[in-house]
């Protein structure tokens, strides 16, 4: 947030926020691991016994070959695993996965499979249980169309106390394989797994969660749906362009496959950009990203990658990229309000923050990568500036400036109790500058 100092004083920007989410996974050594999500409740958290089926799933896959990567935004629960990323969180019901899954998945790297053991709490909690089946085909169906190209393996529910038992069987397993089937049928990458056959209920003390034996069972029979559809060396589907961001060089292509490809990927003939001269290819290590260089490209435009003859790394028989696969892609804006408010120049930067996917301010305070408050002096305005960068690269921005509505510095950053800037009202003098559609731009807006 910036803030305008008073005539014949310095003004200041109060506050830049941004929005960036940074898409990482474990390092790569070797071979190229597999992505793995493990995605449900308190049964995949692991409670009863550190980790879960997670760790025990993943030693059994790189026992197997596999070089395994488990990625989420929780860590806890996994004392003593060297991979503790995962996405189970105790108590919640389907209907909370929902609300959250694409907010975690834009904070992770692309997943190679997504393990889902959801449903038990909706009837532990007597919420909405007839109609807990059709928030399972929704999360699916969701999951399916952020990231088309994971795999996703659905399991029924196993067996506990009842009489949660009874109406789950009445209720929900019985259509869990329907659904999933359905997803197939329509060309998505869906597959079911008996999750209720694997583990029976003397291996549950407490009537719901598995012992360390049973945990053991459920990472035997998801390391079976693994195996059934990747080898050690990728999925059996021939690779496909994730997506293309350009950088912000405006010299400089990313292009992202769906799964790990050949060394020689990064072959200039493999691709081509109309409008554009390519004259340089590298892959990277996590071998999905090939980086182009290419002519200056010009901010505004769209243009089209090609690319033909991209290889995965199955062996001996690699599947190759359909041909004259396309994808579109516009120049990277640049970050900053500099760049994109030519009034900011009047403005001196007070605060600036990364934002989180999941802030919770309440709890915990921001935390500033630029705290100027301290140097500020009077000031007449105040200007809010929001940037967000989707896994596209496209840059969306919006700067607010108005008439200041508090002379105390320590009020124009984020909200919160402890600061004592917790209040909503109007402003006056108004101008937003914005690319993002739907967004009121214009000067003195009321």
């Amino acid at each position: 947030m910036p803030v305008k100092p008073i005539p014949s004083m310095k003004r200041f920007p109060v506050l830049l926020c941004s929005l960036l989410i940074w898409l990482c996974g474990a390092p790569v050594f070797g071979a190229p691991p597999l992505r793995i999500m493990p995605l449900g409740d308190s049964i995949t958290d692991g409670v009863g016994a550190p980790g879960g089926y997670r760790g025990t799933l993943s030693n059994q896959l790189s026992a197997a070959g596999y070089t395994v990567d488990m990625v989420g935004n929780q860590t806890d629960n996994s004392e003593g695993l060297a991979d503790k990323e995962h996405e189970g969180h105790p108590g919640w019901r389907i209907d909370e996965l929902d609300t959250n899954i694409e907010g975690w998945l834009a904070g992770i790297a692309d997943p190679d499979f997504v393990l889902i053991h959801i449903g038990t709490n909706d009837f532990g909690q007597g919420f909405a249980t007839s109609t807990a089946i059709n928030r399972l085909d929704g999360l699916i169906l969701k999951i399916a169309t952020l990231r088309p190209n994971a795999n996703i393996v659905v399991t029924n529910l196993m067996v506990r106390s009842e009489p949660y038992n009874s109406q789950i069987q009445a209720q929900f397993n019985p259509y869990v394989q329907g659904i999933v089937a359905a997803h197939a049928q329509a060309g998505r990458k869906v597959t079911f797994l008996d999750m209720r056959a694997a583990v029976p209920l003397s291996d549950m003390p407490d009537q719901l969660h598995p012992n360390q034996n049973g945990y053991t069972k459920m990472a035997t029979a998801w390391r079976g749906a693994i195996q059934a559809l990747a080898t050690p060396d990728g999925d059996h589907s021939a690779p496909k362009i994730e997506r293309v961001r350009g950088q912000v060089s405006r010299t400089m292509v990313d292009v992202t496959f769906s799964k790990p490809v050949a060394d020689d990927a990064a072959t200039l003939s493999n691709f081509s950009i109309a409008g554009l001269t390519v004259s340089g290819a590298t892959l990277d290590a996590t071998k999905r990203v090939v980086t182009l260089t290419t002519s200056p490209q010009t901010p505004g435009t769209s243009y089209t990658v090609t690319v033909n003859q991209v290889n995965d790394r199955q062996s001996p028989t690699p599947a190759t990229i359909l041909s004259n696969s396309t994808a579109v892609f516009f120049p990277a804006l640049p970050r900053g309000y500099r760049n994109h408010a030519p009034e900011s120049s009047e403005y001196t930067l007070a605060y600036s923050l990364d934002i989180p996917s999941l802030p919770l301010y309440r709890a915990t305070p921001p935390v500033y990568q630029v705290d100027n408050h301290a140097g500020v002096g009077p000031f007449d305005r105040v200007a809010y500036y929001l940037e967000l960068q989707g896994a596209d690269g496209q840059l969306q921005y919006v700067w607010a400036s108005m008439d200041a509505f508090t002379n105390d510095v320590n009020q124009i950053g984020v909200p919160t109790v402890a600061s004592g800037a917790v209040f909503q009202q109007g402003v006056t003098h108004l101008n937003v500058i914005s690319n993002a559609s739907g967004v009121v731009t214009g000067t003195g807006l009321q």
